[in-house]
């Protein structure tokens, strides 16, 4: 699905048969609706289908309690090997000029996301 023409003058959309009619690729609101139909299609896979080996991790989460995650990829991988300390949660949030109807449609599949996560 994404390969290496994510950005940059080699561009191309995640699906071939889109090309957004309303926002061009210098556009924030252009890369919110290519988040929206990526994270849109990654969720109805994992909803439709059996989970298996997929684990939904909040990065909120896990900078908020990497003592947890530690133990949880530890047993979860049979391993005592992994320890997350000092992470840093790098997110900056500046949610100005984007178009108010993609901003939450993405706001509610974060969510949908974060209900799924562990």
């Amino acid at each position: 699905m994404i390969g290496h023409n994510e950005f940059g003058m080699s561009h191309k959309p995640f699906y071939n048969s889109y090309n957004s009619k309303i926002y061009k690729p210098n556009s924030l609101n252009y890369w919110l609706e290519q988040w929206i139909m990526v994270y849109q299609f990654i969720y109805k896979q994992i909803k439709d289908n059996d989970r298996g080996n997929i684990h939904i991790l909040s990065y909120e989460k896990f900078c908020d309690q990497p003592t947890f995650y530690s133990k949880y990829f530890n047993k979860l991988l049979n391993m005592n090997k992994i320890k997350f300390t000092n992470i840093k949660n790098a997110n900056k949030h500046n949610i100005q000029n984007f178009d108010n109807q993609l901003l939450k449609k993405s706001i509610k599949l974060y969510n949908q996301f974060l209900e799924i996560s562990i």
